[in-house]
């Protein structure tokens, strides 16, 4: 037989291990748990609402009221009360003294009906709960403020799955695409793909990783059916293992830009057009005007040299003197016209310019040029030639002042349906920078990025320091955006 004695210890064991369990499990709960007697005098509470509600183990068996919560909530005592009295759990949201965000849970705290009670379950007092809801109340927030933006923003702002599926569009989307957000979401990415355009998801994924996230250029096709020309940036929308579920893209409508880009290059090649009218009547009029007099003049005194007496031999050998200076001044003035505009380009084309002007440049400057050709088509545009000439012309002139070469060659090839020109040196290099956008420093490099860039083409620095430097141009062969002017 089990004595009483046993009995009792047996249930002191019990409470014992109840009373740990439960020492455990509040000791193991992140949340902010207090549980009052039904007097609101503290009974325990969790970890974390000593940061919450700055409580301290002396404030165990103390009033609520006299602890001094952090709270913002003038009426809590009275809540409690209620919530004895009425046996009724209440749920609000509240703030502490720093503005920090909580839910408030009031629960009533009362034992189990036992079959010897006369109550249906006492009373034992409060258990309030405090869930801290400022993080996600500020997400709400943040997430707002991006929806709103995203709603308002004059750029197109779709998000699709993976197969293709709109599932968001917004006000933007519909002003430039001109489907409403109905249509949009009933419909596939591909009703908005111009001829021969598709980006497949895998594209997609590789535009949006980090550092390859620059906007991309593409076409699109409007409800209307009108072809637009689109920057687009794309974001893949992730889930918690990171695999990639959605894309964002946010497009926006560059035609008119690339209108007026067009209109502008077409202006700048009628500008340098007239440029080198204005260089034509210069030259004539060097040529036809000085040329011929300075020609005159230097007849004049040789014919004077010949028929001096000879003791005038020292008069005859100035009038020589200044016989050579004229020569000079002729072969300069030949020169200044020749730069104005070279009368082989215009006759017989871009390959013997460029072969005088080689020449003339080695004569004069003193450095090995070699001029390399390789496939150079016929009939090449003026424009084209021009364009070319000048960047040779400029090109050569800079290794002159700048590079400090023995040796420089000068490189024209056809490469597909490109004309290329290379101008490479022996010298002295340079550190280029990363930003191309700017020339390193000086006109020169400028003034030839301006002719590659006004017949559409487009122009590569390489240099290194005791190395040499390699400026290269590219440009279509034919061009029918200016096929008008």
């Amino acid at each position: 037989m089990v004595t009483s004695t046993e009995e009792v210890g047996r249930g002191n064991e019990i409470l014992l291990q109840a009373n740990r369990d439960l020492n455990n499990l509040l000791a193991n709960i992140n949340v902010s748990i207090v549980l009052l007697a039904p007097n609101l005098t503290i009974r325990r509470y969790t970890p974390p609402a000593e940061k919450t509600l700055r409580l301290r183990a002396s404030r165990i068996g103390k009033p609520i009221e006299a602890v001094g919560l952090s709270l913002r909530l003038p009426d809590l005592k009275q809540r409690l009360l209620n919530v004895i009295k009425t046996r009724r759990a209440q749920e609000l949201e509240v703030q502490d003294s720093r503005g920090r965000e909580y839910y408030l849970f009031l629960r009533p705290y009362r034992a189990e009906r036992r079959k010897t009670d006369d109550v249906a379950g006492k009373s034992l007092g409060v258990v309030m709960v405090l869930v801290d809801i400022h993080d996600k109340r500020l997400s709400e927030k943040a997430l707002l403020r991006i929806a709103s933006l995203v709603r308002d923003s004059n750029d197109a702002v779709i998000i699709r799955d993976l197969k293709g599926r709109l599932i968001a569009w917004n006000r933007g989307a519909r002003k430039m695409y001109g489907y409403t957000e109905t249509e949009a979401l009933a419909m596939s990415v591909g009703r908005l793909k111009s001829a021969g355009v598709h980006i497949p998801a895998k594209d997609l994924l590789r535009m949006s990783a980090p550092g390859k996230g620059e906007p991309t250029e593409i076409t699109r096709r409007a409800k209307s059916g009108l072809t637009l020309d689109v920057l687009i940036t794309v974001t893949a929308l992730r889930d918690d293992k990171g695999r990639a579920v959605e894309f964002l893209t946010t497009e926006r409508d560059i035609s008119l830009l690339k209108v007026a880009a067009r209109e502008l290059r077409r202006l700048h090649v009628r500008v340098v057009s007239l440029q080198e009218t204005e260089r034509k009547r210069v030259a004539r009029e060097l040529h036809d005007g000085v040329g011929q007099i300075l020609s005159g003049v230097k007849f004049r005194l040789e014919s004077m040299s010949h028929t001096a007496k000879l003791s005038a031999g020292r008069a005859a050998a100035e009038i020589l003197k200044l016989s050579g200076l004229l020569d000079h001044a002729i072969s300069e003035l030949r020169r200044v016209s020749q730069n104005l505009m070279p009368s082989e380009l215009e006759d017989l084309g871009l390959v013997p310019a460029l072969r005088t002007l080689c020449r003339e440049f080695k004569s004069r400057a003193r450095v090995d040029v070699t001029l390399r050709t390789r496939d150079v088509p016929e009939g090449i545009a003026p424009d084209l030639a021009l364009a070319f000439f000048r960047i040779a012309q400029e090109a050569l002139n800079n290794a002159g002042k700048h590079s400090r070469a023995k040796s420089i060659t000068v490189t024209l090839s056809r490469k597909g349906s490109e004309l290329a020109l290379s101008v490479s040196d022996d010298g002295i290099g340079f550190k280029t920078r990363r930003d191309k956008r700017r020339p390193r420093k000086g006109i020169g490099l400028g003034n030839i990025r301006e002719r590659s860039h006004s017949v559409g083409g487009t122009m590569e620095i390489v240099s290194k320091s005791g190395i040499g430097t390699t400026v290269s141009v590219r440009a279509p062969l034919a061009r029918p955006e200016e096929s008008s002017l």
